[in-house]
């Protein structure tokens, strides 16, 4: 029995209340847009469209408060429900699409207003004398998307019917609306009670999991979304569904616990948490019957790193059961009882929604003599539509065409990073269907940063609710003035561009690290790169820093002459013993030539002076107990490896390369030697370190230190030193997570790393002139190339305008480079971090570096700003996630490898922006310059080395691609080079183009 008033039903309450909080919103608008090819009769249409309407009552209702409850009250069609533009005398080409665009998108954008009945209307646009589109809209809050289909099928029908001359066959309705709005009040509301108390237990202590975003959270959200797809195999469809079947279950569980796994993995969560919408119908009498009917189910799944993928279908099979049960609960009945933390922008419980679709048939068809297109979604991507999630995922299972919808709010998320995520969906349901028993690490699948990594830090809106701590008492001015002091610059001001006043990723983890000890705030690296402004990094700078996953409290400085060893020394032990002869491709060399006088006595004495300040110079590695040992020999009697050798001229970079390569024995003697060759009446200084003596950022206070204690043993006497801030046994003791015997210490990075870098494909791929032998001696030359001034311009703007630095541009150009060279669409490159992020360890000798694995993904057609947007994305969750010794890494990732560290990646790139020498060298009676140490040794197949050099005013770029010489001929190492200084050239003047064009 028809009613002419009615309560709302659980679910329009929910939307309800939704439109009394934010009102106006459009994210619950539904539109659909249908071409129409023939002699279209609108007369007839607007008829059809009428029918429907006095066929379903709650098309032709009001929503209304009567006694302050909002009821449904039931009216009749009055007035015209279809409008009419005519485009059809507009130019056909820009003109006509922008106005056709417009048309359309105001009926996505404009509210409908839920007091003023009929609530479905639409619009007839003529675009020529026999092409028409038909668009029709309403609210959520009268239709769900079974609505759509009901309504679009009868109106057809209808118009079908009056084209012939009957009246259209239609049957009877058994109910309204009304009426299951009644008898759900009735029959279901005593029923609520067991649901809820079952809900209250499931969803107790529900994680947060924020999604690691690629633009802050803003206060005020507009809602705009953007989407992202992948096609899907269709035999891999075929097999997900032969898996349902096998197991008992349904394609949506095994898509749904494809895609927990997959959100496990981007978030870096054991818990994942997503909405999805049940269809609300449990009786026949409702399946033709315009309404909204949906409920929402939060779906909660545990998800085990290392677990088969078919236990965790298990799992989603038995936890979907039993969730279903109690699918008719109204979800805005179970956000009162949970009562979440909540705000005006945030939907409650869950930002992420997924479901299914299953089309009954295409996208076309005839009506009467006309032919209709369904162009609902092309026109909805291009209308600027809202969403009220963060994320929606929709898995499209249609028979021609099976893919996955991706729906991301714009001002969130980059595309580049929504297409990678679709993507990976993708690769990760074809794994699945193809061995269903599989099991972390998946093949071909990568996962997003953790949100300890990339996810940018933003303080929630005001009215957010929950508890926030209140901002850290420190003044801008004291920012400012750490900022002036890590760049060496007299004062910054709030409007300075920290990167462009010269700021690295170096500098800017040192202000980082200082503005997190000196005030404990929870600023980040992202932050710095997000700060369009050094004032932007001060509003940033409002929250206190949490202690979870950092270094404890500094521990005492050992008191012993054994220390700890930090898990990349004890790696470079153990390769050193591997590789024998060719243990040199982890040593590195300086080599001077002195002109004048050189007083060998007082060189002798300088370098044991050098030994006696810095303990790795003096220190030896022991096995006991099968942990590695550090053993600091007495300053007092240490004693470098120092000698003269008189060599032929000819015969001296003979002499200095194998000197360079000899191997040492780091169990009995200390990781450096020294030589003085002269011949002819020319003197060159080689000093040979191992690297687990020093890193390459060492190489500044050695020679700084040399040149000080070699002018004061000149004098007669010691160097006037300042003592060191801290020794570097010390600074190991103070970061016990360093070390092999230490505590595991970053446990969500390594989760980070373990998933990020899982599936990467074994070796770079990249063609060769010749394979690498058996037992490679891995020597290497070098290709040293300028980058033209107007290139180099181009790649610093690009950088400016994207939030990136050069080191990201290079990055991008160099993985098109390697794509284009045959290393595939993923692109592993190995990335050197100075791991000083503390001024103190700034003046000594030491091993801190670290190596970050950097995964670029160029596939699809990317033009090179869209990668550039990929590489940043990558790079700051690697920056956020690089205190994971890489050795470390490397036994937890990688197959063994022999005695090649770079297991992991086979090409580096680096980029210096501070000079790694001092600028002036000279020493009393001497003059000194750097000259080649002779043909080098790589543990890579290729190196690209990149310096920056900028002065107040200017700037300049060159590099040098190191490469082995056992893969490749010097001119295949030409090529690369001449095809990247072409590359860098065309993305600096125009990054828009595409980077495999």
């Amino acid at each position: 029995m028809a009613t002419q008033e009615a309560p709302l039903s659980f679910a329009q309450e929910s939307l309800w209340l939704t439109e009394e909080i934010v009102p106006g919103l459009t994210q619950y608008q539904m539109v659909v847009v249908f071409e129409i090819g023939g002699p279209l009769d609108r007369g007839r249409l607007e008829r059809s469209v009428a029918a429907t309407v006095r066929r379903h009552e709650l098309l032709r209702s009001r929503f209304t408060r009567v006694d302050g409850h909002p009821r449904i009250t039931v009216g009749e069609v009055e007035g015209d429900v279809l409008g009419f533009v005519d485009l059809s005398t507009v130019p056909a080409g820009p003109a006509a699409d922008g106005a056709v665009g417009a048309v359309v998108g105001r009926w996505y954008r404009q509210p409908i207003d839920l007091h003023s009945p009929p609530l479905l209307r639409g619009e007839v646009v003529r675009l020529e004398p026999e092409r028409h589109l038909l668009i029709l809209a309403t609210h959520h809050i009268v239709g769900d998307e079974q609505s759509i289909g009901i309504v679009q099928h009868e109106l057809f029908t209808c118009y079908e019917a009056f084209a012939a001359g009957t009246e259209p066959e239609l049957p009877e309705l058994p109910v309204q609306y009304a009426d299951w709005t009644t008898w759900q009040r009735e029959q279901r509301e005593p029923e609520l009670d067991d649901g809820l108390t079952y809900w209250a237990k499931r969803l107790a202590d529900l994680p947060t999991v924020p999604l690691p975003v690629d633009h802050p959270r803003p206060a005020v959200r507009t809602f705009t979304c953007a989407w992202a797809d992948v096609d899907l195999d269709p035999g891999a469809v075929d097999g997900l569904q032969q898996l349902a079947r096998d197991r008992g279950t349904s394609l949506f569980s095994v898509l749904l616990a494809a895609f927990d796994l997959l959100l496990a993995r981007w978030t870096g969560a054991s818990e994942v948490v997503v909405g999805t919408p049940v269809a609300g119908r449990p009786e026949p009498e409702l399946e033709n019957l315009v309404g909204f009917f949906v409920n929402s189910v939060v779906l909660r799944t545990r998800c085990h790193p290392d677990e088969p993928f078919l236990d965790l279908l298990d799992r989603v099979k038995r936890d979907l059961a039993e969730d279903l049960a109690y699918d008719h609960v109204p979800f805005h009945r179970v956000v009162e009882r949970i009562n979440p933390p909540r705000g005006r922008h945030a939907h409650p419980l869950y930002q992420t929604a997924f479901h299914i679709v299953v089309p009954e048939g295409g996208d076309s068809g005839t009506l009467a003599d006309l032919t209709v297109l369904d162009r609902s979604d092309e026109f909805l991507r291009a209308s600027g539509v809202t969403s009220e999630f963060e994320l929606v995922v929709q898995a499209i299972v249609a028979k021609d065409r099976p893919r996955v919808q991706l729906q991301y709010a714009v001002e969130l998320f980059a595309p580049a990073t929504m297409a990678e995520l679709a993507d990976q969906f993708g690769r990760l349901v074809t794994a699945i269907a193809s061995d269903p028993t599989i099991a972390p690490p998946l093949p071909g699948f990568r996962a997003r940063p953790t949100p300890s990594a990339p996810a940018v830090r933003a303080a929630p809106p005001a009215d957010a609710g929950g508890t926030v701590a209140g901002p850290v008492a420190v003044a801008p001015a004291e920012v400012l003035t750490i900022v002036a002091e890590e760049l060496n610059l007299p004062r910054v001001d709030a409007d300075d561009d920290f990167f462009a006043l010269g700021g690295s990723s170096l500098t800017g983890s040192r202000v980082v690290q200082r503005l997190r000890d000196e005030h404990g705030l929870a600023v980040t690296l992202i932050d710095l790169f997000d700060a369009e402004t050094i004032g932007d990094l001060v509003t940033a700078c409002g929250i206190p820093a949490g202690t979870s996953d950092q270094p404890g409290e500094a521990a005492p400085e050992p008191t012993g002459s054994r220390s700890p060893t930090p898990y990349a020394n004890a790696r470079l032990c153990a390769l050193n013993e591997l590789a024998g002869a060719g243990a040199g491709v982890y040593h590195t060399s300086i080599a001077m030539r002195l002109t004048g006088e050189v007083d060998v006595p007082a060189l002798r004495a300088a370098m044991a002076d050098l030994a006696r300040r810095h303990e790795p110079l003096r220190t030896t590695f022991e096995r006991r107990d099968g942990v590695t040992e550090a053993v600091v020999r007495d300053a007092a009697t240490s004693e470098p490896d120092f000698a003269v050798e008189r060599v032929a001229a000819e015969r001296r970079d003979e002499a200095m390369t194998r000197t360079a390569a000899e191997p040492f024995d780091l169990r009995r003697e200390p990781p450096w030697r020294v030589r003085l060759f002269e011949s002819d009446g020319e003197r060159v200084l080689l000093i040979v370190l191992h690297r687990v003596a020093a890193d390459a950022w060492s190489t500044r206070p050695l020679l700084a230190d040399l040149i000080s204690a070699y002018t004061a043993r000149v004098r007669g006497g010691p160097p006037d030193w300042a003592p060191l801030p801290l020794t570097y046994s010390a600074f190991v003791a103070r970061h016990p997570e360093r070390c092999v015997a230490g505590p595991a210490g970053h446990a969500a990075q390594l989760e980070h790393w373990r998933t990020a870098l899982a599936g990467l494909p074994a070796g770079a791929g990249l063609r060769t002139d010749r394979r690498l032998p058996p037992r490679p001696a891995y020597r290497s030359d070098r290709v040293v190339f300028d980058v033209p001034a107007e290139a180099y311009a181009g790649l610093t703007g690009v950088a400016r305008r994207y939030r990136a630095n050069l080191f990201m541009v290079l990055q991008a150009a160099v993985a098109a480079l390697l794509t284009a060279h045959g290393a595939g669409t993923d692109v592993a490159m190995g990335c050197a971090v100075a791991g000083r992020g503390d001024r103190s360890v700034d003046e000594l000798v030491g091993s801190f570096a670290n190596t970050l694995v950097l995964r670029v993904d160029t596939s699809g057609d990317p033009s090179f700003n869209d990668l550039v947007g990929r590489v940043r994305h990558v790079a700051l969750a690697a920056f956020a996630n690089q205190d994971v010794p890489f050795a470390r890494l490397v036994e937890e990732i990688a197959p063994p490898a022999g005695a090649r560290e770079q297991s992991l990646y086979q090409v580096s790139m680096s980029l210096c922006t501070e000079p790694v020498v001092p600028t002036d060298l000279d020493m009393p009676g001497l003059r000194a310059e750097l000259v080649e140490s002779g043909p080098g040794l790589v543990a890579q197949e290729l190196a690209f080395e990149f310096t920056e050099l900028t002065s107040a005013d200017s700037g300049q770029l060159w590099g040098v691609l190191e490469y082995a010489t056992e893969l490749f001929d010097r001119t295949t190492a030409q090529g690369l080079v001449d095809r990247l200084v072409t590359m860098l050239g065309e993305y600096g003047a125009d990054p828009s183009r595409p980077v495999h064009g």
